[in-house]
């Protein structure tokens, strides 16, 4: 939570202690339930290298993609892998979860959304992260839908096309409502951005 709101530094020290308490387990889930959050953290202080390591940790792990919780950790791994500078740890955390029941293939959705923007391909994850936006809408999955609208919003601005705006607007009313610092900073910025261009035009 601390994370979310973007309080790094009062998480530090909790994200060091689940990290090594999950040590101690040999269960993927706890593992994936203590270094998922405590990577954000780290990235979060600008301890990028830590973070990677963590997430590379997870996806090494045999078996940890038929777990249950895999599919609801990925999109928060894959948006700490490239916060982080490592799309092709992002490109290898993606890999081999088959979408075989709903929640997997909204993940999946999102997943190639973060990618594509990653890549470059921004025509692409725009249209994808729309899509995961509808999808994360439909399952009640509220921060994931707040972060899949930014990230169309985002894709749409540098795109210079119709839809940025209402997209993140809609981003950053969720984020406003979950008290997520970050990501609700990081919508005012960009809406920022979409009013100064709109003046000069």
């Amino acid at each position: 939570m601390y994370a979310a709101q973007g309080q790094f530094g009062k998480a530090a020290a909790l994200a060091d202690w689940i990290v090594e308490a999950a040590r101690t387990s040999d269960a993927e889930e706890d593992f994936l339930g203590a270094f998922v959050p405590a990577a954000s953290v780290y990235v979060g202080l600008g301890q990028k290298d830590r973070a990677g390591a963590l997430l590379a940790e997870v996806e090494a792990m045999p078996g940890v993609r038929e777990t249950p919780t895999y599919p609801s950790a990925l999109v928060e791994m894959m948006r700490t892998a490239v916060a982080a500078g490592d799309i092709e740890l992002a490109e290898r955390l993606a890999s081999g979860m088959d979408p075989v029941y709903p929640y997997r293939e909204h993940a999946s959705c999102a997943a190639e959304a973060i990618l594509a923007e990653a890549r470059g391909e921004v025509e692409l994850a725009a249209e994808r992260y729309a899509e995961a936006a509808e999808r994360w809408d439909r399952f009640g999955v509220v921060p994931e839908r707040g972060h899949a609208l930014l990230g169309a919003g985002r894709c749409l601005l540098e795109l210079g096309t119709e839809g940025a705006e209402t997209a993140l607007k809609e981003a950053r009313a969720i984020f406003e409502r979950l008290r997520a610092g970050p990501a609700l900073e990081e919508a005012e910025e960009h809406l920022d951005r979409l009013t100064a261009q709109t003046s000069r035009s």
